[in-house]
């Protein structure tokens, strides 16, 4: 089902796409005869030929949307498992130092040093994405595992904001919401605001057990890299996608 869905897709933006081009000279039904049309202004022609265009694609839009918003993988499905092995064992050694954690992990599985590692990331934008959760499911796979360690307690392992350690007064975001899916459907979810809000905390100063006080929506800007934050923010953005390749490894004999 998940692959009709993406030829369905695939074949109303090739109509969005066609009629955006096409769309004033698009067939017209019951087409008036010569001498009707030769009475009209030039403005009404243009106006009468862009109506079934226009109508055409506000259909094709809202097909669209609605299978979009079909609903999202899970996040036991989007986990790359093994990389979630990988990384929790390096968690365990760093003491749940995210960022150590990720660094150590990516210098011994690219044969590169933690300093170049570092710099490298220090350079990634602050406003851009660099992956895209429409088409790169090997980080929507590792997004998932980073957001289950460091994000679900508070937002849930469904993302609808009721985890074990969210506060009454100060409830996580629910991204399944409506205008969370809608700006992800539309405006790949406002990744520049997301980044901003993970980095450096966001909301009133609360108390957690255990932790000092700060923000309700804790700063993780010194906890993880840029990229594992924009690999979050991938993860968040593919909840209004489907992702067929991004289930979990088929068992091997």
């Amino acid at each position: 089902q998940p692959l009709r869905r993406q030829k369905r897709v695939r074949a109303l933006s090739r109509l969005i796409r066609q009629n955006r081009i096409h769309g004033a000279d698009a067939p017209i039904v019951n087409d008036p005869q010569p001498h009707e049309e030769s009475a009209r202004t030039p403005r009404q022609s243009v106006a009468r030929n862009a109506r079934p265009a226009k109508v055409a694609i506000a259909g094709a839009l809202v097909t669209l949307f609605a299978i979009r918003c079909a609903g999202p993988v899970s996040m036991t499905d989007a986990i790359d498992h093994q990389y979630e092995t990988d990384y929790v064992t390096r968690l365990n050694h760093e003491n749940a130092d995210g960022r150590a954690a990720w660094l150590k992990w990516k210098a011994e599985t690219e044969k590169r040093g933690v300093e170049e590692l570092e710099r490298e990331d220090a350079e990634l934008s602050s406003t851009r994405n660099p992956f895209d959760a429409y088409k790169d499911a090997d980080a929507v796979r590792r997004g998932a595992v980073l957001y289950k360690y460091h994000c679900a307690r508070c937002h849930g392992d469904d993302a609808r904001g009721r985890g074990p350690s969210a506060l009454p007064d100060y409830p996580a975001n629910d991204f399944h919401d409506f205008g969370q899916r809608f700006a992800a459907t539309l405006h790949r979810g406002a990744p520049r605001r997301w980044f901003r809000s993970i980095t450096n905390g966001t909301g009133d100063i609360v108390t957690y057990p255990d932790e000092p006080p700060g923000p309700a929506m804790p700063a993780f800007g010194a906890k993880l890299t840029r990229e594992q934050i924009w690999l979050l923010i991938t993860y968040l953005q593919s909840l209004d996608v489907h992702f067929p390749t991004a289930t979990a490894p088929q068992a091997t004999e």
